[in-house]
């Protein structure tokens, strides 16, 4: 048996179980399904010769059992607080008081709004140099946007989750206006995808498909029949255009022709290969956290961190201390790897995995402050395939700005009225 073989089974196997356990698709299979349909595409990029193509320099070890073995070890580790909770055994979803939530979606939905206005009239005269033209200068530090636009997308980037969650809260109880449902949706979801097609990013493109998903499996069993059927006409939709820029991104990056579909199978299929053979115990020694999270590396060891005018300037960078390429995707145990070694890769793992269980707790009576912490974790998890993608300086605000929202919707909590359908 091949080792990818191996490598997909270890996925496969506990998905097809959950999948006849729940009777049908919820997040914790939809997860599942994703990491192994990752692990399908590297068995084809690999055995077709697409994943040497394109990435031959990256060929340092053979493919071997051990990391295979570590970094399955390592996902389920982290993918248990997601794993052990269940959508449908929610039945009451608690909204705070009428007054914070119109506030915040209001301001929600105009800074949206907003954004768009401010990011579309650049974004289309970017296109006409091309994706390709547009990826470059998103990586060698070319501002496509104004500072006052950056500024209000992390601010917007700390808010979305809850607006998001909102938005499928407002489609299952409300649904007093479809215009309002529209607008809700429009500035929950389409910014970050005008933001995305800025920067040529496919990725962003793929998650923010990924977020509508997840509202709508958790609002599922509260949005009435027809509300639901509205709901995937919209998610069809907007699935047929996120998949359409998709492909003129790749081409756009990469050429015409059959190189297209070779990219987007290396896209999906290279994680688990480069962390086999290119990462694997040829990381010269850890970055201490550095790369991922700088504010608690500067706080803690008192060392200033580099100042870099552009991505590839940082991946340069850092593929020189570590003498590994920093920027392909590794997966998440072996980002912590490469960030804190062997040891502190576990810890910060099995740290991320409790903090997750404490915060991530199945009941029938959900608050819906709660339910951020759900969105948030999952996105870890689908997101693990690649990497740890909550890392970096911006990510640290936007993850403090939703710790705020998280408080501000947490006080005074008991003077909720529940809302059932």
């Amino acid at each position: 048996m091949s080792v990818l073989l191996f490598n997909l089974l270890l996925y496969l196997v506990p998905c097809i179980s959950l999948l006849l356990i729940d009777k049908g698709l919820t997040l914790r299979t939809i997860l599942l399904l994703f990491i192994s349909f990752n692990a399908l595409c590297s068995i084809y990029t690999w055995n077709n010769g697409i994943y040497l193509e394109f990435s031959s320099g990256l060929y340092y070890n053979e493919i071997s059992v051990l990391p295979a073995l570590l970094i399955w070890i390592g996902l389920m580790i982290v993918f248990l607080p997601i794993l052990q909770f269940r959508e449908k055994s929610i039945e009451i979803i608690q909204l705070p008081p009428p007054g914070k939530i119109k506030y915040f979606s209001i301001f929600g939905t105009v800074l949206g709004l907003l954004l768009i206005a401010m990011m579309i009239i650049p974004v289309l005269k970017g296109l006409m140099s091309g994706f390709g033209e547009l990826y470059v200068g998103s990586k060698t530090g070319e501002a496509l946007f104004s500072g006052i636009v950056y500024k209000l997308y992390h601010l917007y980037s700390s808010i979305q989750i809850p607006l998001m969650l909102y938005w499928g809260y407002y489609i299952s109880f409300i649904k007093k206006s479809k215009l309002n449902s529209l607008l809700l949706f429009i500035a929950a979801f389409i910014p970050s995808i005008i933001y995305g097609i800025g920067g040529a990013s496919r990725g962003m493109l793929f998650f923010r498909f990924i977020d509508a998903f997840i509202i709508l499996l958790i609002f599922r069993k509260f949005i009435d029949r027809r509300m639901l059927q509205r709901a995937g006409a919209v998610l069809i939709l907007f699935v047929a255009f996120l998949l359409f820029v998709s492909i003129l991104i790749t081409k756009g990056r990469f050429g015409e022709g059959n190189i297209i579909f070779k990219i987007i199978a290396q896209y999906f299929g290279e994680s688990f290969i480069n962390a086999n053979i290119h990462f694997f115990e040829n990381v010269k020694s850890p970055l201490f956290g550095e790369r991922m999270f700088p504010d608690l590396y500067t706080w803690f060891s008192g060392n200033s961190i580099e100042n870099f005018s552009s991505k590839f300037e940082a991946w340069s960078y850092y593929t020189n201390k570590v003498e590994v390429y920093i920027h392909y995707f590794k997966t998440l145990p072996i980002d912590f790897y490469i960030e804190f070694g062997v040891i502190g890769a576990g810890i910060i793992i099995l740290f991320l995995s409790i903090v997750g269980k404490r915060y991530i707790k199945e009941s029938a009576e959900m608050p819906f402050y709660r339910l951020f912490w759900v969105v948030y974790f999952y996105q870890i998890c689908m997101g693990s395939i690649f990497g740890f993608t909550k890392a970096g300086h911006d990510n640290m605000l936007r993850f403090l700005g939703l710790v705020i929202l998280y408080l501000f919707f947490r006080i005074n909590f008991s003077k909720i009225t529940l809302q059932r359908i």
